[in-house]
């Protein structure tokens, strides 16, 4: 986990394979999470709040292009990780979706969006495993401010 200061926006890695909210939470003084399903009326969904998620990622586009993705990939995957190749236009943070909510010991609540980026190339003897850049961006509900994004690469396997 390196942080990375833009202005007051932090970007904070996380390898692939972490627990990302866990680190989340650690970065962000989180102390509980509920998922998007399950949270009431108390906790919105607001379009402002999704708009400061894509901005940030769009704004900061430079500072996740420089992340060393390949520092972040499982052992295994080192190498076709270095054939990503990212440009500035992909980072549109468009489709992101809202991950949870979390709160702090001081009352705040916030909203957890994701973000799936481009797909790494697959390993040849692996066609079944799917991998991706993703940045978690975390949103202060109060004021529709984001003052952490979370650079990572999650996968699925698919059967």
């Amino acid at each position: 986990m390196t942080p990375t200061t833009l202005t007051t926006l932090q970007l904070v890695e996380i390898p692939e394979g972490t627990p990302y909210r866990q680190t989340i939470a650690g970065a962000a003084s989180i102390t509980a999470w509920i998922e998007a399903g399950a949270a009431g009326s108390g906790w919105p969904d607001s379009q402002a709040s999704q708009n400061a998620a894509q901005k940030a990622i769009t704004s900061s586009a430079p500072a996740l292009l420089a992340v060393d993705y390949v520092a972040l990939a499982l052992p295994d995957f080192v190498t076709t990780t270095r054939t990503l190749n990212l440009e500035q236009g992909q980072m549109d943070g468009r489709d992101l979706w809202l991950d949870a909510f979390g709160s702090d010991a001081q009352g705040g609540k916030w909203a957890l969006y994701a973000w799936q980026g481009p797909e790494i190339p697959q390993l040849s003897d692996r066609p079944l495993v799917h991998r991706w850049m993703q940045v978690f961006a975390l949103v202060d509900l109060s004021t529709n401010r984001v003052n952490n994004l979370f650079p990572s690469i999650v996968g699925q396997v698919y059967e």
